[in-house]
């Protein structure tokens, strides 16, 4: 099944949002410097169903590096949770400059109606701005159901 969704997370939310910067290289390594960020935000979910389910929400949790001329490249998991219940676990990973971030999301699995999920899709948001509170990606792709999965 295709899908087009929007993923909105927020920034600077302390509720929602957590982030740790940790300076891991002054220069040493050729670039001005490198910092390893550790990140979590809970994210909800526009115009997303699987199997007929609004996905309600994500936990996104990553690290990666950050450089100091505002490249930066992260991986991690996304926790989602439907309406209904049903879990599942999907692998992301992006990279992203001072303008845009494009990225990959893998599925890897899901529980009760979505159990045997499989499924990947491509993301693409304009990079955070000062004052920004949340960041929209567009996230585009597909999923299959495991034969014989229950309608909800």
């Amino acid at each position: 099944m295709n899908f087009s969704a929007t993923l909105i997370c927020p920034i600077g939310d302390p509720e929602r949002n957590r982030i740790s910067k940790f300076q891991v290289d002054n220069g040493e390594l050729g670039s001005d410097g490198i910092s390893l960020v550790l990140a979590q935000n809970v994210c909800t979910w526009e115009g997303f169903e699987i199997n007929g389910v609004n996905v309600t929400g994500s936990v996104m949790t990553g690290f990666g590096p950050s450089y100091q001329n505002g490249l930066w490249s992260a991986e991690g998991y996304d926790f989602g949770l439907l309406a209904n219940g049903d879990r599942y676990l999907a692998k992301w990973s992006e990279k992203g400059d001072r303008t845009a971030v494009r990225g990959s999301w893998k599925l890897l699995m899901g529980t009760g109606s979505i159990a045997g999920i499989t499924g990947e899709a491509k993301f693409e948001e304009r990079a955070p701005q000062p004052g920004d509170t949340s960041v929209r990606a567009t996230v585009t792709g597909w999923y299959i159901l495991r034969a014989g999965n229950p309608q909800p």
